[in-house]
């Protein structure tokens, strides 16, 4: 769209969904690691292309650690090439995969190396990106700037939704409608659910320190869009995408511009291994005291909307099962 008015242009900035590396084969692809990697190369055409001057990745860098020194070398240039690129405007948000309990993920080996920046409240003009990692959404650092005429974007991970949206019962979201801070924010941009997904809704203002909704306090319509993972991590029953999108910011002096872009996904039958694929949807494995039925687990999750929500979150919310079938059921959806 082009600029009518004499507003300078401050900043452009992309805003991309959950790179999910691995060097290891995952699910049920043909080639993740070649498939995964290629996708995150593109980012530095992007960049190159429309002209970037910041780019803000969502979180979930990798699935687990590389043990393939090539592949990690691979991933070394790409953001050795986008912090040349951008000036050493890169970002990232961390994501739930980005922290581990028994190791340092990938996300935080790279981060001690200085090879991006951390979430932060990154002012451009009258705009403000402010950056939350997960399970941070009602903690100090997700309160928006105070300052007279900012328009803040909260750019995070995890799913939002708005009152009433309908969602998997077990789903652990975030609901917009009733947030203690974000009043008057413009709307959040997030990873997480691996789908990419627009909606517009209302958010109540609430009083931080009682929760309470405030009385004639009145509403304001905010924006929630959840971006892909262009790698396409678990195949879907139906609706698989073959469309990566992400957002692109135009910030002016005193207003922003969003936009909706997208790159060509491989074909399925590049992507994924249809054939075993279809014979696995044949398959039923059954524990035979408890009947946990782990392939429903997993296939019920993908047919619920398309497959909205991370589905490893999904399964581990599944509070009625018992947790050693919970945790193999996300090994199969894994292919492990």
């Amino acid at each position: 769209m082009e600029n009518t008015t004499s507003e300078k242009l401050v900043a452009r900035v992309g805003i991309f969904g959950d790179t999910h590396l691995c060097d290891r084969d995952y699910g049920q692809h043909n080639d993740y690691p070649t498939e995964s990697l290629e996708y995150f190369q593109t980012i530095m055409n992007i960049v190159r292309d429309k002209f970037l001057t910041h780019v803000i990745l969502t979180g979930d860098f990798s699935y687990g650690r590389f043990k393939d020194l090539s592949y990690r070398i691979k991933v070394d240039n790409v953001l050795d090439r986008l912090n040349e690129m951008l000036g050493g405007n890169l970002y990232m948000v961390k994501g739930n995969h980005d922290t581990a309990s028994n190791t340092m993920t990938e996300y935080e080996y790279y981060l001690e190396r200085g090879k991006f920046r951390p979430s932060t409240r990154l002012h451009l003009g009258k705009t403000e990106f402010l950056m939350v990692d997960y399970d941070k959404e009602y903690s100090k650092e997700a309160i928006p700037s105070t300052i007279p005429g900012m328009k803040t974007i909260v750019v995070a991970h995890n799913w939002f939704v708005f009152e009433g949206q309908q969602v998997p019962p077990s789903a652990k979201v975030i609901n917009l409608t009733n947030h203690p801070y974000w009043f008057n924010i413009e709307g959040v941009i997030s990873g997480h659910i691996h789908q990419n997904s627009l909606v517009q809704g209302f958010i109540k203002k609430v009083d931080p320190e009682t929760g309470r909704v405030v009385d004639g306090g009145g509403t304001r319509k905010i924006f929630a869009w959840q971006l892909p993972c262009w790698a396409r991590p678990q195949y879907l029953s139906t609706g698989n995408p073959d469309a990566g999108e992400f957002a692109i910011a135009e910030v002016y002096e005193s207003r922003i511009q969003l936009y909706n872009e997208a790159i060509q996904l491989w074909p399925l039958e590049k992507s994924f291994n249809l054939s075993l694929i279809e014979q696995k949807q044949d398959k039923k494995e059954i524990h035979e005291t408890h009947k946990v039925d782990l392939t429903d687990i997993v296939n019920n999750l993908t047919n619920f909307s398309i497959g909205y929500g991370n589905p490893e979150d999904m399964i581990m919310g599944m509070l009625d099962v018992d947790i050693r079938y919970r945790k193999k059921a996300v090994e199969l959806l894994k292919g492990n």
